[in-house]
């Protein structure tokens, strides 16, 4: 059974707290020991084993989840008491935003042992997906109030990868020639490649923070590169991808005080096999991943990314792209 909310409002006395199990309600009190020492444990008197979550600025466990732990006489065969140990918060839970490379992704931090759960969402085709560790849900990322209640209704978060992108479509293609440039165009590019990142960056900040090694991340492009940009063209999809570059150097500044555990990072996962990049891999002359192994590549690089890199645009190979 769980203590949901287990208050310590004063420091260092004893407390109590209520909880429900089956038709029997049970008290339990809390003994803080004086002095109270960073690092150790209270213990907790109950009659039957229970976890408790800890809510006290001053607290050491503050925050974090707590176990307790019978202890039983083997005499009287009584509950003698609880003894307090954290439980174990390695695991993370990450939130992925699906497409081909995005469902790949999810499947490889799935495969992953430190990894407990991933909520991976889709807008128009339910993705297929193998591990349990997968949740899927259905979420129009253009759609603020839908992206705040999808973080609304997630207790723990230690990551974001968004992987959501739009090149052509709906009549729409990549402009070679400023003459064939439309707003529909424009507009269309900015919707789908920059504004979900700042949307899903705003309103997964509270949860974020309150991970111990968290990170938050974009599939961008190579072509998103001002510096790279050698070959001209595609000046919708280019300009958004550019301007999602920006969202994420401007956060990672922000984030970089407000949230320091939180590193921010864009990344280009190569060209990849996907009805995205169907039409502009048929001559052949470019290196072409799976979306398996373009997963393997990005996780790569997140699961070595610390705070200390925050900031910085990244390849699937781990060298750095200028922005």
């Amino acid at each position: 059974m769980t203590l949901d909310h287990f208050l310590a409002p004063n420091y260092g006395c004893t407390n109590y707290g209520s909880t429900n199990y089956g038709s029997k309600t049970e008290t339990c009190s809390l003994n803080l020991p004086q002095p109270h020492s960073r690092g150790q444990l209270p213990t907790l008197i109950f009659v039957a084993e229970c976890s408790c979550f800890f809510q006290h600025a001053n607290f050491p466990c503050a925050q974090k989840n707590i176990r307790a732990t019978r202890e039983i006489d083997p005499i009287r065969n009584t509950h003698r008491k609880f003894v307090m140990t954290e439980k174990d918060t390695t695991k993370k839970h990450l939130l992925i935003t699906g497409s081909t490379i995005g469902v790949a992704l999810a499947e490889a931090f799935a495969a992953d042992d430190q990894v407990a759960s991933v909520t991976l969402t889709w807008r128009s085709h339910r993705p297929v997906v193998s591990s349990p560790k997968i949740t899927t849900k259905q979420l129009d990322l253009t759609d603020e109030a839908a992206v705040s209640s999808t973080f609304k209704h997630l207790e723990r978060l230690d990551g974001v990868i968004n992987a959501v992108g739009f090149l052509h479509g709906h009549g729409l293609q990549p402009e070679k020639s400023i003459s064939r440039a439309s707003s529909a165009t424009f507009f269309k590019n900015m919707e789908a490649n920059t504004l979900p990142t700042m949307l899903l960056a705003k309103h997964s900040r509270h949860l974020l923070k309150g991970s111990p090694a968290a990170f938050f991340t974009s599939i961008s492009a190579k072509v998103g590169s001002i510096e790279d940009n050698r070959l001209g063209g595609w000046y919708s999809y280019r300009a958004s991808k550019a301007a999602l570059n920006m969202i994420l150097k401007t956060l990672s500044l922000e984030w970089s005080f407000a949230l320091p555990k939180c590193p921010v990072a864009a990344l280009h996962p190569g060209t990849v096999v996907s009805r995205l990049s169907e039409p502009f891999t048929k001559h052949g002359h470019r290196q072409i991943f799976s979306p398996e192994e373009s997963a393997s590549h990005l996780k790569k690089i997140l699961d070595n990314l610390t705070p200390q890199q925050t900031g910085r645009f990244w390849s699937w190979d781990g060298t750095e792209i200028p922005w």
